[in-house]
């Protein structure tokens, strides 16, 4: 007798069932739906809805290795080489964006500016982005002063003969490093704002503002000039900005403006120099001469300024007012040449403190000043929550010597 075992008794039913013709296809109807089969895939514009800046799609010019004339999204595919005596992207349209890509958009010499719009009329609403501008012979990337609405962000400009970005008025450039761009060329100039931009090794000032502008956590860095020069007495806000070891001076001709959280340190002239301005919580260091120094109708508070106008060559002072009616308040120099050199009549000089300079107070007459008090030392080591006072005096606008 013939015996199944229970792998026989598995398949014998689906043979049957296929032997049959009965089994069912699970994978659903053969038929395909009435009408047309359309197309599942997506267009290249759909992919990438952007242009790419090449001959075919921006021919340049006689001026221009690439042209673009219509508004719109461009983009590099690669990296990009100029050519003597042409810009590399001129913009003759507003409202335009491209993006490097992180490529490298090369000049070479005798070559022109890097990305410049045409003339004063077009190029309004222009945002650049995302690369690298390097080695043009002009300037690397030129928006004309009066084009509005343009944007330069996350670039990176080297080597230019003149300035490495100049952008138009109510511009704003954003995350941005120009470096050693050359000749009498600034490393970034505009006329609105600049946030989180370094300017390094430039020829000229590092940055140079025009109009009322706004600057956070900006750098300047061993540029040929000043760190910060101010262009006009409209005034620029300075907010946590920094000024180190420039051939000029740190912050210079900033009429008008605000100054807060920011630090001069080591440059050859003066660490902060203006005038009618307001002056919050800055630091300025060894620079060779002035730490500060006000022309007038200035208020300065909570400022540190120490070891100033100590060089062989110059001599200056922590804080230095020439002009008149500045108050200047809270304030404290440490091992300058001079602490508070006051040459201007009508000033307001309170709560300050002085040690070790070569002369702690300085003051012309006709001044209204808290009394100076020389203080004392405490003459005993403290340990405990109590002790008498050693300033010897209960004036609580005194100035202290010590």
């Amino acid at each position: 007798m013939l015996r199944l075992t229970s792998a026989h008794r598995f398949v014998a039913p689906v043979a049957a069932l296929v032997l049959g013709g009965t089994l069912v296809a699970m994978a659903g109807p053969l038929d395909p739906p009435a009408g047309p089969v359309a197309p599942t895939f997506k267009t290249l514009v759909e992919v990438e809805p952007r242009i790419a800046i090449n001959l075919t799609n921006t021919p340049g010019d006689v001026n221009s290795l690439f042209r673009i004339s219509q508004p719109g999204s461009y983009y590099l595919t690669g990296n990009v080489v100029g050519a003597v005596g042409k810009h590399g992207i001129e913009i003759a349209s507003d409202n335009v964006t491209i993006d490097l890509m992180g490529f490298k958009f090369a000049g070479v010499p005798d070559s022109l500016s890097g990305i410049i719009t045409q003339g004063t009329t077009i190029g309004h609403n222009v945002i650049v982005r995302n690369g690298h501008v390097v080695g043009w012979s002009q300037t690397g990337i030129l928006f004309s002063n009066s084009l509005d609405g343009c944007v330069v962000e996350d670039v990176v400009v080297v080597g230019s003969g003149n300035t490495g970005i100049n952008i138009g008025t109510e511009g704003v450039v954003r995350r941005c490093i120009a470096r050693e761009n050359t000749n009498a060329g600034f490393g970034i100039s505009f006329n609105s704002k600049a946030i989180d931009c370094m300017a390094i090794e430039n020829g000229n000032a590092g940055f140079t503002v025009s109009g009322a502008s706004e600057m956070l956590n900006c750098v300047a860095v061993q540029n040929g000039n000043n760190g910060f020069l101010c262009n006009s007495a409209n005034g620029t806000v300075f907010t946590n900005c920094v000024a180190r070891g420039n051939t000029g001076g740190g912050f210079q001709s900033f009429s008008g403006s605000v100054l807060q959280g920011c630090r001069a340190e080591q440059n050859t002239v003066d660490g902060f120099f203006g005038g009618t301005s307001k002056i919050i919580d800055c630091e300025a260091i060894d620079n060779d001469n002035d730490g500060f120094h006000v022309a007038g109708d200035s208020l300065i508070t909570s400022c540190l300024s120490r070891l100033n106008g100590n060089t062989a060559a110059n001599d200056g002072a922590g804080f230095h007012l020439t002009g008149s009616d500045t108050r200047i308040e809270g304030c404290s120099a440490v091992s300058n040449d001079r602490g508070f050199d006051v040459d201007g009549p009508g000033n307001l000089i309170v709560r300050n403190s002085a040690a070790s300079n070569t002369v702690n107070y300085s003051i012309l007459a006709n001044n209204v000043l808290g009394g100076i008090i020389a203080a004392g030392t405490n003459a005993a080591a403290i340990n405990g929550s109590a002790a008498p006072g050693t300033i010897g005096t209960t004036d609580p606008w005194s100035n202290v010597s010590h």
